[in-house]
């Protein structure tokens, strides 16, 4: 069950995290998000995470696409509980942007999903709860 789970989410999710810079992004944390997908598309995961985090850091903290680019690198690194804390702030960011919402929401039940040992792991009614969400949040994805 928990794989047929965590490949749905897959696929449901790939490529969903990377894309496009949202238009009207501040010049420098758009030049930093760039230079940390350079990075990540390297494997270079700390450099890429390094230069994500500036990014946040331009943006007060409030991008819940960078927030979205730390999930990748930190869930790639294997450090899980900060990318399921990354999604949480994502989904905050996020704001009336359902469709990056929506994102942040399923990059978290994709991220539980893989987590769970068994099918009775709470983390699997908490990642099945994440992606209805997600669909709630964005009925069009």
């Amino acid at each position: 069950m928990r794989k047929v789970v965590c490949s749905l989410l897959l696929i449901l999710f790939a490529g969903s995290v990377s894309g496009a810079i949202p238009d009207g992004q501040d010049p420098g944390v758009a030049q930093a998000i760039a230079q940390g997908d350079e990075l990540f598309a390297k494997q270079d995961y700390d450099k890429a995470l390094d230069a994500y985090r500036k990014a946040d850091k331009l943006a007060h903290h409030t991008s819940a696409v960078c927030y979205l680019r730390m999930f990748s690198v930190e869930r790639r690194a294997g450090d899980l509980p900060a990318a399921l804390e990354d999604a949480k702030k994502a989904v905050a960011a996020a704001g009336a942007d359902r469709g990056v919402a929506a994102k942040a929401h399923l990059a978290r039940g994709f991220l539980l999903a893989e987590m769970t040992s068994k099918p009775t792991d709470r983390k699997l009614k908490e990642s099945e709860a994440e992606t209805r969400e997600a669909l709630a949040t964005d009925p069009e994805w």
